[in-house]
Formats: structure tokens, sequence, C-alpha cells
């Protein structure tokens, strides 16, 4: 009888942990403070799907007008399995995500589709775009890259139908560092980015032998330019905010010099 009464003990003791495992799990984990309601736009938060407003997926940048559902299963209030998450707006257009979701996260390889007729591809780690992404446009130009926790970090290289190509490095979502363009027509231009604008010394080459170089500053040509011919001649002077002002000086291989005042765009021819 005393073995008998260990042994129910014994089986008690163990079936604890499954029934407290069982408690727990039938409790949604998703705090109603964690939720997207009152949040700003662009915020991170757990955001209700339309079609099953008790199960929740997890939103990496809110858009307040944007609704969502999921094609595959829910468990504890949160998306989960293999699916297609559809966001739709207002004006009725819509992107699919199709891909496995884990805990309302998506994990692993993601496939986009944009109402314009944009793709995009590669993985995701716990609901952020994390490794190798390939972006297409529908008008056929695409870029390929690294995410890292979300923002594009690192080399990138963008393509357009025209066959110009462009690369370099991006640092939290934003070009910075040495880029290198190269049109279709020839033209190629170097030079830094710096949080998205060009900035400092940049070197454009065309195809002809032809070479300008000089500054920018926020984006705009703005210092002093030089401007090399094929023939020989040189044009030098300065930019500002994009536009040729001041004192231009034209050299000919030849020898002679003539110089010309540019005002807001405006050329004035002067002689020696």
């Amino acid at each position: 009888m005393e073995i008998r009464k260990r042994v129910e003990r014994l089986a008690a003791i163990s079936v604890l942990p499954v029934l407290v495992v069982a408690a727990v799990d039938s409790v949604a984990v998703i705090a109603t403070e964690e939720t997207c309601a009152g949040k700003p736009e662009g915020a991170e938060c757990w955001k209700p799907l339309s079609d099953q407003p008790d199960c929740h997926v997890w939103d990496d940048y809110l858009v307040t007008a944007q609704t969502v559902t999921w094609s595959g299963g829910c468990v504890n209030g949160q998306a989960r399995g293999q699916g297609t998450l559809t966001w739709s707006r207002g004006d009725g257009g819509s992107n699919t995500q199709t891909g496995r979701l884990q805990d309302g996260q998506r994990q692993g390889h993601w496939d986009l589709r944009e109402a314009d007729g944009g793709v995009g591809e590669g993985p995701y780690v716990d609901g952020k775009q994390h490794g190798h992404w390939v972006l297409r446009e529908a008008d056929g130009d695409m870029c390929e890259g690294p995410y890292v926790d979300g923002k594009r970090r690192g080399h990138w290289v963008v393509r357009d139908t025209s066959g110009g190509v462009a690369e370099g490095p991006y640092v939290d979502d934003k070009k910075h560092g040495r880029w290198v363009v190269r049109l279709a027509n020839g033209i190629v231009a170097e030079g830094s980015y710096v949080d998205n604008k060009r900035q400092g010394h940049w070197v454009l080459r065309a195809a002809g032998r032809n070479v300008a170089e000089g500054p920018y500053v926020d984006d705009k040509q703005h210092g002093h330019w030089v401007v090399r011919i094929a023939n020989g001649n040189v044009l030098e002077g300065p930019f500002v905010e994009d536009k040729r002002h001041g004192r231009w000086i034209t050299r000919s291989h030849e020898g002679s010099e003539s110089w010309s005042i540019d005002e807001r765009g405006e050329l004035k021819e002067r002689s020696n």
C-alpha cells in the first residue's frame, strides 16, 4: 500500500509541470500596450489581423491606414506557420508577403510582392530583414545587398534597365562612403556620400575622355570645379548650389585664355 501511495505521489508530481505549461500556453502573451492601438506612424508593435482580431503579427513599421490578413494558423494570439500576409491600404492597393511566421514574427526566406509589380526576396530574423536581399522594380531596375536588423548596411549594387550600374556602401539605410556610378552612355562618376548626400570631392569622366572634378556640398555642386576637355581645353570656376556663379576661365590647348562672369546660371562673356 505504501509503495502504491509513493507511486501515486510521484505520478502527481510528474504531471504538475505539464499542467503548469498548459496553463501558461493557454494565456495570450501580447499585452495591450504592446499592440499598435494608439501608436504613431512608423512604430514597431503587434498588429491585429483584420480577419482574426484576436491574432497578431509583428509590424516593424506601422502604417496606420493599413490592414493585414494572414492565410496561416494562429496560436495563443500570434500568427504562426507557413502562409501569406496581405497588407491592404484604403486606396485598394495591397502587397503580399509569403513565408514562415514564428511566434508572430517573420523568420527565414520570404517573397515580397508590391502592388505596383515590384518584388523582393531574402531572409528575415526575428521579424527584421537580415541577410542578402534582391529587390526588383516593376520597370526592371534592381538592387541587391545586405540588410542588418532591418536596415541596409554594407555593399549594395544597383542596376537599371539601360545598363547603368551604381555600387557602394550603405550605413543604417543611407548611402555613406565611396560610390561609383557607371552609366550606359559611358559616363563614370565617383565620390563620397554622407547620410545619403554627395559630399566632398567627386570626379566625372565622359566616354570621350572629358573629365570634370570638384566638390559637392549637400548633394549640390558647390565650390571650385575644373573641366578638362578631350581636345586639351580647360574650363574652371566656381559653382554655387549647382549653378555656375562667378568668374570662369577657359584655356585653350593652344595657350589662349578667355573668361566670363556667370551669375545665377546666366553666362556673360568677357574678353581679355
